[in-house]
Order: structure tokens, then sequence, then C-alpha cells
């Protein structure tokens, strides 16, 4: 019998598998271990405010016991602000801000899309994220986003959850201010002299290679990208035998 008995994932558009057209590296998880109950709450243009928080929701709200409970989290982009907003607020904006209101087990978010600045289409959501984004900083960001990181990975700890994390860009070198792919902040860079940083614990993370690549970089490097910047399904399969796979196949064995 598999030691897993419930699988709960999280993410942005590179972890998204839920519309018929979206077919990920969480999708070829499913398929490998078709017996496990699957849970997929990544949404596009999800950020790692929303990922962190409903990660801990759903878990609170099932009664899952922790040591056979497998969650994998492959984090969004350092630019990305989240906002939990109430039902109301949900449905007005839904009706002119199409791209980045979402609800996930009767909680609501708003997104502000990151550095693409599609917050900045609508009047609403200008006015919602424009004070936030002018009292942040690139080293603010990322210094949020690390506690992002730490706040879920204290949860799962503490509750004694399976887990394992990756970031869907590598935003992890030291030189590099910015990504060149996506332009997300370095947290590597920024926060580089910072304790949160230094004595961060990467043990229950992983990348494709030394330098911290993710799925974003693996993809780029086979020449996977689509128009949208996003992998193809080629490279999610790719992804997910060579990298993902060897990662969670003893948690996941039988």
């Amino acid at each position: 019998m598999s030691k897993i008995k419930n699988l709960v994932i999280n993410g942005c558009s590179f972890t998204r598998d839920t519309s018929p057209n979206s077919w990920t590296w969480a999708s070829g998880l499913h398929e490998q271990y078709p017996e496990l109950p699957y849970h997929n709450l990544a949404v596009s243009a999800a950020g790692n405010d929303y990922i962190c928080d409903s990660t801990i929701n759903f878990l609170e709200q099932n009664d899952y016991d922790p040591e056979t409970t497998l969650v994998l989290v492959m984090w969004s982009g350092t630019g990305r602000k989240d906002l939990k907003i109430s039902g109301e607020w949900w449905y007005h904006l839904k009706q002119t801000y199409r791209q980045c209101p979402f609800v996930t087990n009767e909680h609501y978010y708003l997104s502000s899309g990151g550095l693409t600045n599609s917050w900045t289409t609508n009047r609403t959501t200008k006015k919602i994220f424009d004070w936030l984004y002018r009292l942040s900083d690139p080293a603010i960001l990322c210094q949020q986003n690390l506690m992002n990181f730490m706040n879920l990975e204290n949860y799962l700890r503490v509750h004694k959850y399976q887990y394992r994390f990756t970031s869907f860009v590598n935003y992890w070198h030291p030189a590099q201010q910015s990504n060149f792919l996506f332009g997300d902040y370095s947290i590597g860079y920024f926060c580089k002299d910072h304790a949160l940083l230094k004595n961060y614990n990467f043990s229950n993370w992983f990348f494709v290679n030394e330098n911290r690549d993710c799925l974003a970089e693996f993809a780029r490097d086979h020449n996977g990208l689509s128009h949208t910047s996003h992998p193809n399904r080629c490279e999610h399969e790719k992804f997910c035998q060579q990298i993902v796979l060897p990662v969670v196949q003893d948690l996941l064995a039988e």
C-alpha cells in the first residue's frame, strides 16, 4: 500500500489543470497515481499570498491524516500580491476584472497578476493595488515571499504533513536582480544579506539543477515555452517524469 493517501497540490498557471485545455506536471503525477485522492488548488495568476493561505485553509477544512498526506507546492511570482476579499466584492469585480478574481473552498481572492501589471487595466483594482505597490520595493516583496514560504512550511511541519516545495522559475541567483524570463525580483539578490534567507532551510525543496533552475528554465532549455511563456505539454511531461517523480516516488511507492 502507498504511504500517501491524499495528494494536495498548489501553485499558479504552471500547476493548474482544472480547465479542459490545461495539462501540467501535476496532471502527470495524478495520471501516474490515479488511485490517490487528488486535490489541485492551483489558480492562474495566483501569487504566493494565495498559495500559502489557501493551502492552510484547505487542510484545516479537511480531516486528513497529516502523516499520509503529501503537499506539493510550486511557488509563483515574487511580484504578485493577493488579497482575500468578501464574496460581495468578488462578484462585483468578476464582472469587470475577469482575469484575476477567483474563489477556492468558499474563500474569495483577488490577485494583482504581478509585474504584468494587469491590475492597472481596471479602475477598481488600480485603486486597490496602487498603494500596496507604492509602499513596497523589491526587497520588501522578496522578504514577504520568503515569509509565505516559511509560514506554510512551519504549519506543515508542526502538523507533521509530508511536503515538497519548488518554484516555477529561478529567482534565487545572488547576482541577478530579476529573472531573465519573467522579470520576477530575485530573492537570492535582494535578500542575500538578510537573515531570513541566510537561515532558510531548503532541505524539502527540489530544483532542476544546482543552480536552482525550475520548470520555466527546464522548458526554455528544450525550446518548449509557448507564445504565452508557459511550458507546453511535452515539457510538463518531461518535467514530471525526470524531476518530480524521482523526488516523490519513495513517498508514493507501494
